[in-house]
């Protein structure tokens, strides 16, 4: 019953089974039987700071180095529990200390990189976190070192090898880095879990997905995804920001439109991500969505997978969901990718989900804890890495009342502005009479009718593409490509959309940008002759012939 190692031992497996309070119990039992036992300390210091008891965590910290002076870990871990704090200068003072005791120290390092990144400072920040991976607790192996790419060497006609690591939301946010390659002429090979194989193919038909390594023979290089954004020397304004790289299954997305028929205001919601320790403070109690069922035509809809599912049993407020078959097939997020698509509004919290609504270009609202994780930085309410995301940030750690009653407020607001912008199409008629002037050459007719819809139907998407047509009939390009720009943002769904975009941008000359806009119409409609006898003639003038003809045969 005297021995202090035992306890010590006794409060780390505990700790390790996820109960903190029993192991801070353990290890004090050990300080009292030696109260010069640093390790100890230390170890009391990891279990409190998991409990979120951040004063007493640091307070058992500094004890350890009162005993061991040269106790680096303990000094990493006071950075940690300052940053937690939001004590950022404080933090990387702690960091540097660890580094004088330890220099090469890749903990230190790395946790140096999240506050360089949630203050925006991408380069260095980025530069940092690749001490990620000589970690000891790294399950991601760093490049071999005649596998090495330094983000200069020419990579034109070279096999790329990138292979996925951490959770879904980083395959998600970081996929959008492979075409980057691509675009430099490499032939890109991602290895990923097969179930996220359909969603990412999305990125590029042309990425190779497989979920083992390929054979030496077949690599050039390599890199761990989330390294890419340091190799393209990404900051704040080169982040590749689009308003949708991944799409949804058409056929599903009119599936579950059809499930959708309510004529009611959709509000996807997710609760709750990853239990893991990393994730500690992201998840959000589903009863807080109670005040925003209740606004008016508001339809709440479960995005919702595994872990938190049993809160559904404990509300008292209207939430629809979908079953057990709900994404229950071999593959990832296709049914929630679809049903996204169908909502007027994502909310959810940092997780996996928030990630998909972003990459998807759906409206998603994210509610963020105080000091969140280093991708959403710190202050701003939008995101660099999504266009259409919007921040909701703690004022006070632990308090998300005021969080969602800004949510709602904000969400009345947005209601009362769609309820004065209804979405209104012309007559069928005039349409129908639109198409017959167009059908007849008469270009000019329609251009001018066209125009004038537009200011009566804003979101009208079938005037604006008309508009685009007729205008690449007149040879007015400009105007063109403005219109069908338009076209696909009011839907990131819609094909014809992007093929018209795609002759627009290749008539004036911009063929990278035609190529990629007929590709992405090719996602949506992979069974459009016209599109790839399109892409044909645009991949023709940029003189890439083998890929043309394989266009065309396709056509």
């Amino acid at each position: 019953p005297n021995s202090y190692e035992t306890y010590n031992n006794m409060g780390n497996a505990l700790q390790d089974q996820g109960k903190s309070d029993k192991a801070i119990r353990a290890h004090k039992k050990s300080i009292s039987l030696n109260p010069d036992y640093a390790q100890a300390y230390y170890n009391m210091g990891i279990a409190l700071k998991d409990k979120g008891r951040l004063e007493e965590a640091i307070e058992a910290f500094n004890k350890s180095i009162a005993l061991k002076p040269d106790f680096h870990e303990s000094y990493n871990n006071i950075g940690n529990a300052l940053q937690d704090q939001g004590k950022l200068d404080e933090a990387i003072d702690a960091y540097n200390k660890a580094l004088l005791i330890k220099p090469n120290y890749p903990e230190a390092y790395c946790n140096s990189s999240f506050i360089y990144n949630l203050r925006g400072q991408l380069k260095k920040g980025l530069e940092l976190y690749e001490w990620r991976l000589k970690r000891k607790t790294s399950k991601t192996r760093p490049p071999r070192d005649h596998l090495i790419w330094d983000g200069v060497k020419p990579i034109s006609g070279k096999k790329f090898f990138v292979y996925a690591e951490q959770g879904f939301g980083d395959m998600i946010q970081f996929s959008r880095y492979l075409p980057l390659l691509k675009q430099r002429g490499a032939k890109v090979t991602f290895r990923v879990q097969p179930k996220m194989h359909v969603l990412l193919q999305t990125v590029d038909k042309d990425i190779v997905l497989v979920d083992s390594d390929p054979e030496d023979s077949e690599i050039d290089f390599e890199a761990p995804l989330m390294s890419l954004p340091h190799l393209f020397n990404t900051n704040l304004s080169t982040i590749p920001s689009s308003k949708s790289y991944l799409y949804a299954n058409r056929e599903k997305v009119i599936s579950w439109g059809n499930r959708l028929k309510k004529p009611t205001f959709k509000v996807g919601i997710c609760w709750q991500g990853s239990t893991l320790q990393s994730a500690v403070g992201r998840s959000v109690s589903l009863s807080l969505f109670e005040d925003i069922s209740k606004l008016p035509n508001v339809e709440l809809i479960s995005l919702h997978k595994g872990e938190g599912e049993k809160q559904i049993r404990d509300i008292n407020f209207n939430l629809t969901t979908f079953g057990h078959d709900f994404d229950s097939g071999e593959s990832a997020f296709i049914d929630t990718a679809a049903l996204m698509v169908n909502c007027d509004l994502i909310i959810s919290c940092d997780t996996s989900i928030a990630h998909l609504a972003g990459a998807l270009g759906c409206q998603i609202w994210v509610a963020l804890k105080k000091i969140p994780e280093w991708r959403w930085m710190l202050d701003r309410t939008d995101s660099p890495w999504y266009p259409n995301m919007t921040l909701y940030r703690q004022k006070e750690p632990d308090n998300w009342e005021a969080v969602f009653k800004s949510m709602k407020q904000d969400l009345l607001s947005l209601i009362k502005n769609k309820q004065n912008n209804v979405i209104h199409s012309p007559p069928q008629e005039v349409m129908n009479q639109l198409v017959n002037i167009y059908n007849q050459g008469q270009f000019a007719v329609v251009a001018e009718q066209a125009e004038i819809l537009t200011k009566q139907y804003p979101t009208a998407l079938l005037v604006w593409n008309i508009l685009g047509a007729a205008n690449i009939g007149l040879g007015c390009l400009e105007k063109a490509t403005e219109a069908l720009k338009k076209v696909t943002e009011l839907d990131p769904n819609y094909a014809i959309g992007f093929n018209n975009y795609g002759i627009a941008l290749k008539d004036q000359g911009k063929l990278n940008e035609a190529v990629e806009n007929f590709k992405k119409a090719l996602l949506i409609n992979p069974n459009s002759y016209e599109t790839y006898n399109n892409m044909g003639n645009a991949l023709q003038d940029q003189e890439k012939f083998d890929e043309a003809i394989k266009a065309h045969k396709k056509s």
